[in-house]
């Protein structure tokens, strides 16, 4: 994802709504999960 910005863009464009919908429930528990390992660690 970092190295292909264009392609990611370009597979997110191409979802129907219930895709889009699927990849935001997944990136929003990745998020979840990033901000309780750091609020568990005490790290900003």
């Amino acid at each position: 994802m970092d190295h292909d910005g264009s392609a990611v863009r370009e597979a997110l464009e191409s979802l129907d709504a219930g895709g889009a919908l699927q990849v935001y429930a997944i990136l929003n528990g990745l998020v979840r999960s990033t901000i309780s390992i750091m609020e568990l660690t005490g790290r900003p």
